[in-house]
């Protein structure tokens, strides 16, 4: 079995910690990743549930791809979103796991992500920098698009 690397909406995502964080704290750590206005949250001391908000893919896929095709001067990918267009439940769905420690403190995050393309074949298959830069770059760029912070990384296969 092959493994590809991919980019992905978080679709859903749950973040633990082995210690009590209150939810100010959790928000604080986790907008960092994400752009938790964009989630229905669930909130405790040791976890935190999110779930992207209704329509919000469906509103903002379009113009995502757009701004991907600009950046990589290449409409390859278009072909993943006209077999899906803005059908969330439709795309390829990955579970993936980040872990980073934030002021001390393990966060894992474990994130199920709408595949918005997969490409090439990868000799590793777990990297560890990778997914984190590219889930803080897109995180805080300003493209005007809601999407971009609830983007994230990984190695399918």
């Amino acid at each position: 079995m092959a493994t590809y690397y991919s980019l992905g909406i978080v679709k859903d995502f749950t973040a633990t910690s082995f210690g009590a964080l209150s939810e100010n704290e959790w928000k604080n750590f986790l907008n960092e990743r994400f752009d938790l206005e964009q989630y229905s949250l669930h909130v405790d001391d040791k976890a935190v549930k999110g779930t992207l908000k209704e329509n919000v893919f469906e509103e903002h896929i379009a113009d995502f791809y757009m701004k991907l095709v600009a950046m990589i001067g290449d409409d390859y990918i278009l072909n993943w979103y006209n077999a899906h267009q803005t059908n969330l439940d439709s795309y390829e769905h990955w579970v993936t796991e980040l872990r980073w420690k934030q002021e001390g403190i393990p966060i894992t995050l474990t994130s199920e992500l709408a595949l918005l393309f997969t490409e090439g074949k990868v000799g590793a298959e777990e990297f560890i920098i990778e997914p984190k830069l590219i889930n803080w770059l897109f995180r805080h760029a300003n493209l005007s698009n809601k999407l971009t912070g609830c983007v994230m990384s990984g190695i399918v296969g």
